[in-house]
C-alpha cells in the first residue's frame, strides 16, 4: 500500500521526540563519565602526590620519570621539576641492560617486587625496594613505582650473615657445633658444625635418629643426664661416641647443654675432639711403657762405702763383699772377668 505525503510527515514528526531523548541521553552519559575520569584522577593525584610513600610514575619504553611525588623529592634530594627531566638509570646503579629487563618484568607481572640501589642528590646510595605495577594513563601504560628505603635493614642483614659466616669458620676450625631442640616437637636444628659432626644429610633431624647415632652403651647414660636436665636442671657435660650417619665413621665427642624452662627448649653444643682423645691415649701409652721401664731399671747412687786395700764394698747391713757382687745386686749390671794388661805383665810374666 503506498504511503500518502502527510503520513510519512506525521510519522517523522512523532520520531523526533525519541530522537532527541537519545541524544540528551547520550549527552549526560559522556558527562557522567568525564566527571567519574575527573574524579578518579583527581583521587589518584591525591594519592600519589599527598602520599608519605616515595613514589614514580615511569615510561617503560624510554626509562623517563615522567612524574614524581613530594616524598620522592625529599629522598632522592633533587625537586620535582628536576626529577621530571631525569632517566631512571640516572639514580638506578644497574647496568642500562639490567635495569630494561628489570622494567620488561615489572611491566609483564602484576605487583613485581625488586631491590636496587638508588643515588641520591648528595653522591650517597640507598638500598630500596621497589613494588611495580603497570597504569594506563591517557592510552598510554607506564610504571607506577612505589620506592621504600630498606638500608637499615640490609645494613643487620649483612651484619648478620658475617656474623654467621664467622661462626661457621669458627666451628669448622675448633672441630665444633650447637644444636637445639623443642620438647614440643622433638626435632634437633643442627647447626653446620653440628652436621659436620654428626654427618647429618639435613639441619633439621628428628631427635630419635640423633639419639640412635650413639653408640649403644652409651645411650642410657645420655638418656638419665638429658632426664637430669630438664627435670632437675642438673649439668649435662658428657663425653661419647658416635656412629656418623653419613659415612658410619665412629667419633669421639664432648657436649655439653642447658634447658630453657620458659621455651621448653634445650641448647647444647657438641665438639669433635677424636684427635684429643687420640693424643691423650697415646700419652696414657707412653707413660705406662715408661713406669714399666722404670721398674726394671734399679740404680746405685749415693756415696758407697769401699775399702781401699782389697776393694770390699760395705752394704747397708754392714757386712763386706766384692765390689762385684755389690754392683750387680743394685744394678742390672753384670760383670766378665778378664786380665787387663799390666796385671797380665805383673803376675804372669815369664821369668
Amino acid at each position: 500500500m503506498q504511503t500518502k505525503p502527510w503520513q510519512r510527515h506525521s510519522r517523522l514528526a512523532s520520531s523526533r521526540p525519541l530522537i532527541s531523548l537519545r541524544v540528551l541521553a547520550g549527552s549526560e552519559y559522556r558527562r557522567s563519565e568525564e566527571e567519574a575520569l575527573s574524579t578518579s584522577e583527581a583521587r589518584f593525584r591525591q594519592m600519589f602526590h599527598g602520599h608519605s610513600a616515595v613514589k614514580l610514575v615511569i615510561d617503560p619504553t624510554t626509562a623517563a620519570i615522567v612524574d614524581a611525588n613530594e616524598a620522592a623529592a625529599r629522598f632522592y634530594g633533587w625537586p620535582i621539576s628536576k626529577l621530571k627531566t631525569m632517566n631512571i638509570r640516572d639514580i638506578n646503579d644497574l647496568p642500562a641492560g639490567m635495569v630494561h629487563d628489570r622494567m620488561a618484568s615489572a611491566a609483564a607481572i602484576p605487583n613485581a617486587r625488586f631491590e636496587f640501589r638508588h643515588r641520591l642528590a648528595d653522591g650517597s646510595t640507598k638500598d630500596v625496594e621497589v613494588y611495580s605495577n603497570s597504569i594506563d594513563i591517557a592510552g598510554r601504560t607506564y610504571l607506577y613505582s612505589i620506592i621504600h628505603d630498606i638500608s637499615d635493614r640490609v645494613r643487620v642483614e649483612r651484619l648478620q650473615r658475617a656474623t654467621n659466616d664467622r661462626l661457621q669458620r669458627a666451628e669448622e676450625f675448633a672441630h665444633f657445633g650447637h644444636w637445639e631442640y623443642s620438647l614440643n616437637d622433638r626435632i634437633m636444628h643442627a647447626s653446620e658444625g653440628a652436621s659436620r659432626i654428626y654427618g647429618l644429610l639435613a639441619l633439621d633431624i628428628p631427635l630419635d635418629d640423633i639419639r640412635n647415632c650413639a653408640l649403644a652403651e652409651y645411650r642410657p647414660i645420655l638418656d638419665e643426664a638429658l632426664r637430669d636436665l630438664v627435670e632437675h636442671n642438673s649439668p649435662f657435660d658428657q663425653e661419647f661416641k658416635i656412629r656418623r650417619i653419613s659415612d658410619g665413621g665412629i667419633v669421639h665427642v664432648h657436649s655439653k647443654a642447658e634447658y630453657d624452662v620458659l621455651t621448653k627448649k634445650v641448647f647444647g653444643v657438641i665438639q669433635d675432639i677424636t684427635q684429643r682423645k687420640r693424643v691423650e691415649d697415646e700419652r696414657e701409652r707412653l707413660i705406662v711403657e715408661l713406669q714399666r721401664a722404670i721398674e726394671q731399671v734399679k740404680t746405685l747412687s749415693g756415696i758407697v762405702p769401699i775399702c781401699s786395700y782389697c776393694k770390699k764394698v760395705r752394704d747397708d747391713r754392714g757386712y763386706w763383699e766384692q765390689v762385684e757382687a755389690y754392683v750387680s745386686k743394685h744394678t742390672e749390671a753384670q760383670f766378665s772377668h778378664g786380665i787387663c794388661p799390666p796385671c797380665l805383665e805383673q803376675f804372669f810374666a815369664e821369668e
